[in-house]
């Protein structure tokens, strides 16, 4: 596997990667994604941060590969990439406000004010990618 730069995987993930929210009424995770039809593309962000590559068929077209982490492990990723992205450095940005607002693995309920804020944040993530598609 050849080494790239963190600009160059930055401009990867601005090009073709994703930050959304996952789980019902967006309140359960946020997740970062690269979806490529080149699997090598794929593996570049799986040995630098871990997780895996999946591939999938879809009805028609090529085979496409993805690859994503989710809430605490999505963030040493996106503090990597966060000073050199353009194009999603808004819903980065959000993306972490997001994972910090509430301590590793702790169950908040989402009627209180921790919870409330972390809505609000999931919000702001699902607007921002409306702004972003569009």
């Amino acid at each position: 596997m050849r080494e790239v730069s963190i600009e160059y995987l930055t401009g990867l993930f601005d090009g073709e990667g994703a930050v959304y929210m996952s789980g019902r009424e967006y309140r359960n995770a946020v997740v970062v994604s690269f979806t490529n039809t080149n699997k090598e593309l794929a593996e570049l962000f799986r040995v630098r941060w871990g997780g895996k590559v999946h591939g999938f068929q879809p009805k028609k077209g090529r085979l496409i590969y993805k690859w994503n982490r989710c809430q605490f492990q999505a963030k040493p990723f996106i503090e990597a990439i966060l000073p050199f992205s353009i194009e999603k450095k808004e819903l980065l940005e959000l993306a972490l406000k997001y994972i910090e607002c509430i301590p590793f693995r702790l169950r908040i309920p989402h009627d209180s004010p921790a919870g409330l804020r972390r809505q609000a944040i999931a919000l702001e993530i699902f607007t921002a990618q409306k702004r972003h598609k569009g």
